[in-house]
This record gives structure tokens, sequence and C-alpha cells, in this order.
């Protein structure tokens, strides 16, 4: 039983599928905002009242006249707005409902109007007329009623009771100009045989027919309105009567779609009339656009294309233009105060709690959808909730007076039913036909088909599904065929979206669709286990694929790759409220804002707690173990770490100063820096009782430190210079080498003359030879001619045919060549001798040498063949000899010459480009030199000036000498004087902090936090802006170095400090914790959360816990 007096029988037939009445709390779930739409109606009827009230008091004629004018800004129209199947009709037919009993007797409410339902020959106009035609009839019978009952004995009673009453009077004018409107009129007048003076008059009837319509309309409504009003007034009723008008999916019918907006829009504003219209926006907005583009006669081609620039704006297509103006006219058929949006997307829990109530009186609560799909029972008698006991969020019912506890299924598994009401209810009427029933294996199938195709997302995947999961029982259904059944998860692998795309959204779209398809998949896979507990899938398969696809989805960082199906999709539950509004990455420690993450915590760890819910993904994914640790960590530092993080930060933005200078000023202790306010205000008062003069201690400073560069300067330029001398002498020298030849260094040359007339006889010697080979005219011919009849042939002589041609005279030269043409085979036209070109520059020695070391040949020139003489003329022959003695003489002659004068010529031009590039840079360093110490006059002559002795006499010792004693000196003056001038600097900034408020205690923690800042601010800018002191000081290091050695002798109390800058951030640090913490902010809520984890892994001795140590505890 669903209600008390009812049967199954007689409830499960007051089921039905399509739009009803709902219950108004029903209502208020699919359409937020119903009540909201109730109490509209009411605000109507009193702006209407006073609508009236302010006409019956009004008696200025002209008023009274031109009222129609003054209602044309009464659009009183509602629009429930929705995608199909978001219960649109349902909800109108509630509201409608529940009005008319409320109202009945009150309003004239009318019959929803389906524009797909009028046939071509009505339109909407006509079907409102003859709903007022029936609301007409209606009052004349109780006006007649009325007076019947009231004078029934009078003579006009009776009498005019055929005569037309006054509003059937107004009906009919209203029902001519309705007629005169429609086409069929028109064609009837254009085809009458009629005189001109008919003809003139018919046809401006047709031409006024819309204006006078509209009035005749408006005052029939006024008029059925006022006789209304009165007829409630004398049974008691002084409410204000309201015509109620319902268009219901007006989007369906495009052809209707625009004629009942401009119907809407031109008749039904009215005060007392109410209009209500569902469809969907994007539907009406492409209606309208094409109605536009249509009447306006803009051809597809000309969409793109903008027929009215602006200068100064973006161009905009005639389409966009019209999309513009299409938003316009809906914001004035549905004024935007009065849209309502249908809710087109139920929640998974909105859809477990959907119930069906069968009339708005059931007192009994209807099942949900929950219970039945948990209630499902197979024939092991095992119910479907049993199955996911201990599976996310479950919830645990008990049904009262038996003690039973009920276990349901976890509301994420309701993915895999549609978004929208009406996908809703083919299932649920599913599951109600077979509650208390046990299920078969055909129900089981059916179930899916019914799921499937009540699914519109689903229903684009039915063959994939299909290739997932298998279902087959035996011929009755009882049994499950454990050998035909499967459910293959591989086919859910999240990494095939990798695959197939890599654009975002189509990414998460898809990674949607199989988180969906594996839900399903399980869902099947639990029901199957009603008929055989033992057909089930390793959880571990499942859970794999499940955190692959919500980390596609919601990222990366917010779902661990566990094993466990349930405590995935327990997090999944937990976190659904949160997903909803997350739109940037979650966990990045750059985020302004770490709201959502503290969230995120909250709600997974709310069970067990963090410590437990972090535990179970050790061992199973430890990088999304690491980054959820490394978050926690950084943005919930200890006192201790931020301390560090500041000092780490100064370090790497004061890189001037080494480890060990940073290490003395920036001791490596706990929370030792810490100053209050009144301490820096002592500080203050000691220096500001020592003023100094800031001008002149800025030209001390500057001149001192500048000469002392100047010092270091020269002495730099002075071991530049020596540098480049010593460039200079290494590359003449090189070129002095390459000018010398090898062969004629050795000779009997010692006078250089004697040399240099060598070199000037085998250049000419060169010289002569190659204009000797330029005069020949065909040199090209001649070369051929040698290539094709002639070969060189290598003649082999000894060491001592070597030594007799030296020694002997020409003649003897003759002979000896004889002798060694003597060897050769074939005949010869000529032949090359090196020793007769060598004997006239080298001596014996030389000569065996060059000939050994340069691999020199004795060649004979020979005929391939010995018959081919007679080919060649005897001048041929000639040129042929003279060319081939001249190139193996030119060869042999060049390789005498030095390499400057052959083969390194590029390499020698090279070292003399390096030589004058040298010699230009030692000219520009002299000239720095020469520059530095002017400039060392000048600044010289300023410190005498300033009467600084000390510096005067440190730097006149230090430049005699050059000691690093009386360096060391001339740094501590400086750093003396840096010191009082930047104390006295900052005393000054300090001054103007405070705003002439003196009284430290008094500061609110807004100017506490203002003050530290500028203290941060102040000594920030003295310790990073040093240029303004020097320019290329090179002794940075060791100057800051006395600065820091001269703070430590005053107890670190002087200014700039780095240990006051690190003061200074920690206390803004620390009083924007305290803040976070008395707001209860994130920040707080993480420092407390890494104490209990480091309090908690301290007091176990697990892996984890020694993990988790490690982690979050600094080294």
């Amino acid at each position: 039983m669903n209600s008390a007096g009812l049967s199954d029988r007689n409830v499960s037939q007051s089921l039905k599928i399509g739009a009803r009445i709902l219950r108004e709390d029903q209502a208020e779930v699919i359409l937020p905002g119903y009540s909201k739409m109730r109490e509209q109606i009411g605000h109507f009827r009193s702006d209407a009242k006073s609508r009236r009230d302010a006409e019956e008091s009004n008696d200025n004629p002209i008023l009274i006249h031109y009222k129609q004018d003054f209602r044309t800004n009464y659009d009183n129209v509602v629009s429930l707005l929705g995608e199909r199947g978001s219960g649109k009709s349902s909800v109108l037919l509630t509201l409608k409902y529940h009005h008319t009993k409320d109202f009945a007797d009150t309003d004239l409410i009318f019959p929803l109007i389906a524009p797909d339902q009028m046939s071509k020959a009505s339109d909407t106009l006509g079907w409102l007329l003859s709903f007022l035609q029936e609301e007409m009839t209606t009052i004349d019978a109780l006006l007649q009623a009325d007076r019947e009952k009231n004078d029934r004995w009078s003579q006009d009673t009776f009498c005019n009771k055929e005569t037309k009453s006054e509003l059937q009077k107004n009906y009919l004018d209203l029902q001519k100009a309705y007629l005169l409107r429609q086409d069929t009129y028109a064609a009837i007048v254009r085809r009458r045989d009629e005189g001109v003076y008919e003809h003139i008059q018919d046809s401006q009837k047709i031409v006024n027919c819309d204006r006078g319509l509209m009035e005749k309309f408006h005052t029939f409504v006024d008029l059925l309105l006022e006789t209304k009003s009165r007829l409630l007034r004398k049974h008691g009723n002084h409410q204000e009567p309201m015509i109620l008008i319902f268009f219901d999916d007006v989007d369906i019918s495009s052809g209707r779609c625009m004629e009942v907006l401009e119907t809407v829009r031109t008749f039904l504003s009215h005060p007392n009339v109410i209009v209500f219209v569902s469809g969907a926006y994007s539907v009406f907005l492409e209606a309208v656009t094409i109605h536009m583009l249509h009447d306006e006669k803009v051809d597809a081609r000309s969409y793109d294309r903008d027929f009215a620039p602006q200068v100064g704006e973006a161009e905009r297509s005639a389409l966009e233009r019209r999309q513009e103006r299409s938003r316009e006219y809906l914001k004035k058929v549905f004024p935007p105060a009065f849209r309502y949006e249908m809710k087109n997307h139920l929640s998974e829990q909105e859809k477990a709690n959907f119930a069906y109530y069968f009339d708005d009186k059931q007192e009994e609560e209807a099942p949900t959808f929950l219970d039945l799909l948990s209630g499902i029972r197979g024939s092991t008698g095992m119910a479907l909730g049993e199955r996911f006991a201990g599976a996310g969020t479950t919830a645990a019912e008990g049904i009262e007076g038996k003690g039973v506890r009920r276990n349901q299924i976890p509301v994420t598994y309701f993915r895999v039913f549609d978004h929208n009401p009406r996908g809703l209810i083919s299932p649920y009427y599913f599951l109600y036909q077979r509650k208390d029933k046990e299920w078969t294996g055909t129900d089981v199938t059916r179930f899916l088909e019914v799921i499937l195709h009540a699914n519109s997302q689903l229903m684009d995947h039915q063959k994939r599904i299909k290739d997932i999961i298998r279902i087959e029982f035996d011929a009755e259904g009882k049994l499950l065929d454990k050998e035909r059944t499967f459910i293959d998860y591989s086919l859910l692998q999240g990494d095939r979206i990798l695959v197939l795309t890599k654009e975002e959204s189509v990414f998460r779209r898809m990674a949607r669709q199989d988180l969906t398809l594996l839900l399903l998949a399980d869902l099947l896979e639990k029901m199957l286990g009603l008929f055989d507990p033992r057909f089930a899938i390793a959880d571990h398969v499942k859970a794999k694929q499940l955190a692959k696809l919500l980390n596609r989805i919601y990222g990366s960082k917010l779902f661990p790759q566990i094993s466990q199906v349930r405590e995935l999709l327990s997090i999944h539950e937990k976190l659904t409220p949160l997903l909803s509004i997350v739109s940037r990455q979650m966990f990045d420690v750059t985020s302004d804002t770490h709201f959502l993450e503290r969230k995120y915590i909250e709600k997974v760890s709310e069970d067990k707690g963090l410590h437990a819910f972090l535990k179970q993904s050790y061992g199973e994914d430890n990088s999304w173990l690491d980054e959820m640790i490394s978050y926690m960590g950084q943005i919930g530092r200890t006192d201790q770490e931020i301390y560090h993080s500041i000092v780490d930060r100064i370090h790497l933005n004061t890189a001037f100063w080494d480890n060990e200078i940073y290490s003395e000023i920036m001791p490596d202790q706990e929370l030792i820096f810490r100053m209050n306010l009144e301490q820096i205000d002592g500080m203050m008062t000691r220096i500001s009782q020592q003023p100094i003069d800031p001008d002149k201690t800025r030209t001390t400073i500057i001149s001192g430190m500048d000469i002392l560069s100047l010092f270091e300067q020269e002495t730099q330029l002075e071991q530049e210079i020596h540098q480049v001398r010593e460039e200079i002498t290494n590359l003449s020298g090189k070129i002095q080498i390459l000018n010398q030849s090898r062969w004629l260094r050795n000779s009997d040359n010692s006078a250089s003359d004697k040399k240099n007339s060598l070199l000037s006889k085998i250049e000419k010697r060169i010289k002569k030879n190659e204009q000797m080979l330029n005069k020949f005219k065909n040199i090209q011919d001649t070369q051929q001619l040698l290539y094709t009849y002639f070969n060189e042939e290598v003649i082999g002589i000894d060491s001592f045919d070597i030594e007799m041609a030296i020694s002997s005279n020409k003649d003897s030269n003759e002979d000896l060549a004889e002798n060694f043409l003597d060897h050769v085979d074939g005949m010869h036209i000529t032949y090359f001798n090196p020793i007769v070109v060598l004997k006239e520059f080298l001596n014996i020695y030389q000569i065996k040498q060059f000939i050994k070391q340069e691999s020199t040949d004795f060649i004979a020139l020979i005929f391939n063949d010995p018959e081919e003489n007679d080919h060649l003329s005897e001048a041929e022959q000639t040129s042929i000899s003279n060319y081939f003695e001249l190139t193996h003489e030119l060869e042999l002659l060049k390789k005498l010459l030095p390499p400057a004068f052959t083969t390194n010529v590029n390499e020698v031009r090279d070292i003399n480009l390096e030589i004058s590039a040298a010699q230009y840079k030692l000219e520009k360093l002299e000239d720095q030199k020469s520059d530095v110490f002017a400039d060392m006059q000048q600044y010289s002559k300023s410190l005498i000036e300033s009467d600084n002795v000390p510096l005067n006499k440190a730097l006149h010792d230090w430049y005699q000498t050059r000691t690093y004693k009386n360096r060391k000196k001339v740094l501590s003056e400086f750093a003396s004087i840096y010191l009082n001038n930047e104390n006295y600097q900052f005393f000054l900034s300090y001054k103007n902090l405070f705003d002439g408020n003196n009284a430290i205690e008094s500061l609110s923690a807004q100017d506490t936090v203002r003050i530290w800042l500028g203290i941060a601010q102040n000594v920030e800018f003295l310790l990073t802006q040093r240029t303004q002191f020097y320019r290329s000081f090179h002794a940075q290091k060791e100057f800051w170095a006395e600065v820091l050695a001269e703070m430590d002798q005053e107890s670190g109390e002087l200014i700039p400090s780095v240990s006051l800058y690190v003061k200074a951030l920690y206390e803004i640090e620390m009083l924007r914790i305290k803040a976070d913490e008395e707001a209860g902010g994130s920040i707080a809520y993480f420092r407390e959360e890494k104490r209990q984890l480091i309090e908690m892994a301290s007091k176990n001795h697990s892996t984890f816990d020694l993990y988790l140590k490690q982690k979050l505890v600094r080294s």
C-alpha cells in the first residue's frame, strides 16, 4: 500500500507516464522558485486592482479616452524555460491545478494551449476568442440567473431574455474584426463583383483591421472583467479577477512559435491578463532569428557580411546583428524578471530521491527511486542494496516497528539514469511494477533496455554497451549462464581517450561517458550477483579505471589510485557539492585562496580522519600522496618554517653576500629575531639624537667609494694593458715564423740581403713561369692532348746518381739524363729533372734532404702508344713538352717559398687582423687609464674638502702600500659613514609611518600591520638600492662584511639590518596568520591539521608514519 485506502492495483493504475500534476514540493525541486511564481500571481493581481481603482477615480475625459495607450507596459508574461523532458508541462499542470482549486470562482482560467495541436485553419487568437466566448456565455448565464433570482417578476427579466447582452454585442464586434484580419476574407473581397465605392470601403476595413482588432479585444476584455468583478462583489468577493492563459511547449512547432509570440506581445498586454509560456530559450532565439532573416530576405551567402560597420566598433555580421535583435525582442516578450529556469539536470541525489505521488492529498511517503532500486531481489533472496554494503555513502534506514536495517545503493550509481524527470519516470515505473516481487533474468535484461532507451546519452552507445555487458540466463530466467555472461571492464580504458583526442573539452566529455558506462556495468554486475553470488569481478580492476576517469573529469589531484571502488565512490559522493563549484586547478600553492582545498580535506576525512584517509593511499599511489602532503606542508607552515622561508628568500635576493657572511648575520636558530615596535621605537630615539647632514654624508660616501674603486680600476687596467702587450708580442712571433722558409733559412745566407735575394729570385722565376703558362692560346687543348697521348713515368734513381747529378756540370747532366732515360719503358718526348732547378738555390745537403722529405720525383713524359707519334705535329709535341716542364718546375719552386707566401696566406692575414684589434684595445685601455687618473685627482680634491681625516689617511695609506690591512681600514671607515647615513634616513621614513600618532600601544591591528609593512619596505629599499652609493665598486663583498661587522658591534641594532628585515617580514606573516585564525581561515586550518599529523606520526612507528614525519618535519 502506498497511500491510505488505495490498493496496490489502484495505485499502479494511477501511475502514468507523461505530464502529470505534481505535489507542490515536487514542483519546487524541478523548478526552483515555483513558490515565488505563485506569489507573483498575487503581485499581478494587486497591480491590476490598483490600476482599476485609479481608473475609476479618474474623471479626466482625455485620459479616459486614451487609457489603452497607458496599458502597453503591462507585460505579465511568465516564462518557464527548460530543455525537453525537464518537466515544464507537469509544472504548468500543477500550477493550473492548484490555482484552480484556490481561485476557480474568482479568475478566468483557460485550458492549456499546445500550439502544435492547432490545425492550419485556426490560429492562436482564434483559440483565445473561443475561450473568451465560453467565459462570456458562463458570465451571461450567471447574470441572467441573478436577475431572475432577485427580480423574478420584472417584465424586463422575461421580455429581454432573448435580447443580446452588452457582452455579446461586443464579442460580435470583436469577432467581425478578427474575421476581417483573415487572409480568406481578403481573398473574397478581391474576387467580389461590386462597385468602386464598396470596394474602397472593404479594402479600408482590411487595412485598419489590426488596429481595430486590438482596440476591440481590450474593450471586450475590460467589459468581461468588469462584469465578472460586479458579480463577485455581489457575492461578497472583492478580489480582482484575472485571466490566466497557458501556452505549453511553444517551441515544438516552429510554424506556430512566432505567431504565439506575436499574439502575446500584441494582444495580451493587459494588467489583468497573466500569460504562462513554456519552452526552450535556445529554440525561441533560433526561431526569432530565422524569422528575421527570412522576413528581411537576407540571403544565406550574406550571413557573414557586416552591412553597417561602425568606426571604433568590432565587426558584426548580419547574422550576429539579428541574433542580438532577437535577444532584445525576447526581452520584451519574456521580461527577464518573470523568467523561471527549469532544473534541466537533476543531481544524483535528486534522482535517488525521485518519487511519484499519486495525488496531492497522499499522506504516506511514496517509495523513492533509491528505495525501489535497492529493494530488487533475485533468486538468492538477497536485496540489491545488500550487494553494495559498504560501497560509498550508503544510507541505513530503520523500518519502524520491525528493527530491520536496509542497505541502499550509493547515489553515485544514479548517474546511469537520465538527468531529467521524463527520463526517470520510465525506469521508476518499471521498478514500481515489480516492487516486492522476485526478479527473473528477463527482468534484468528488460531493465537494462529501459535504462538505455530512457537515457538519450546512453542510446548513442548501445553497441559499445553490448560489447562491454553480455547477460545470458536459462529459459526460465532463474539460472545465470556464467559461461556466456561477461562484463569486460578493459573496454573502458581511460587511456584510450589520450589516443583519440587532445582537446580538453572533448577529453572530459568522453571521460564522463566512460564513467557512466563503468557505473552501469558495475550496477549490472551487482544485479547478476542476486542470481549467483559468485559472479563478481575483482575490485582493483574496476577501481583502477574508475580513478583514472574521475581524475580525467575533475582533476588529477583529487582521486588517489587506490584499489577499492567503495572508497573512491565514497570520496566522489562526499565531494559532489564541492566539485560543482570548482573552476580552477586544485592544490596550487600559489593560489590566492585555499578555501576549496580545505573543504576537500574536511569532506574526505570526515569519517575516519585525515591520517587514516592518507594512509589508505600509501603504497598504492605514492605520487598522489606526495603532492597532497607537500601542499599541506607548504600551506600549513609552522612558525619555524615561516622564519626559514623568509631567510631563504632574503638570501636569494642578496646574492652579493656569501654563505659565510650570511650565516653570521642570520644564525640558524629558532625564532630568536622577534622584535616588538617598542624596541624599534627605542632604537629610533637614539638615532634621532645624532642628526647628520645627508647631502654632505652622501658626497663623502660617493667620493670615497669612487676613489677606492678608481684605485682598483687603475690596477686592473695595468694588468689588462700588460696582457694585451704580451698578446701582440706572441702574434708578431707567429708572423715571423710563417715568413721563414724551412729550406732557405739553413742555406748559406747569413746575410739577410742574400736570403732576400734568393726569395726574390724564386718569386721572379715563379712569376715568369706563370706568365709563360698564360701565353698558351689553347691550354685546354694542350691538356687534353697531354692526357690523351701521354703518361707520366717516375724514373727511379739512387742517392749516388743524385750526387753525381749535383756535382756534375751541365753537359754531364745531359749524359746522366740519358742514362736515366734508358730505364724508361717506352718512347719519351721530354723529362723533368728537379736537381737542375734546385742547384740554383740549395746546397748539396739541402738538395738531398729536399728530394727525400718533399717526395720529389724524376719524371719522364712517354707516349701511350709509340705508333701515335705520327698523330701529333711537331708544334703540338713542342707545346706539350713546354707545358709539362713549366708546370712541374712551378710546383717545385712554390715548395721553396715560406708558408706565408703559399699555404698560410689566410692565417697570416687573420693574425695581422688580430694584431690590429689588440693594438686598438691597447689604445683604449691607455685612454681609460688616463681618465681614471684624472678622476682620482678630482675625487681626492672632494675628500680633502670634506675634512674626513680618518678616511683620507686610510685611503692614502692603502694607495701607498696596497696591503690588505690598510684596505680593511678604508672599508671600515666607509661602513661607519654608510651606517650613520642609513640609520638617519630610516629614522626619517619611520617617523612618517605613524602619521603623527606617537602612542604605539594605541595602534589598531590594521595600523600595526601597516607599520611593519612600512618598516620592511624601508629596510628592503636601503638594502637593495646600493647603486646610489657606489658605481663599479669591485669590493662589494668586503664592504658589506665591514657593514655587518659594525652592526655586530652594536648588538645588531643598526639600520639597515637584515635581521630587522627578517623581523618585519616575520611579524607581518604572524599578524596575517593571527587574523586568519580569528576568522576561521584556511591557513590556520592547515597549520592545525599539519600539527596533528606530525603529532600522530610521532606516536606511531609504521612505515607510513615514518614517511609522513620525513615529509612534514623540516630537517
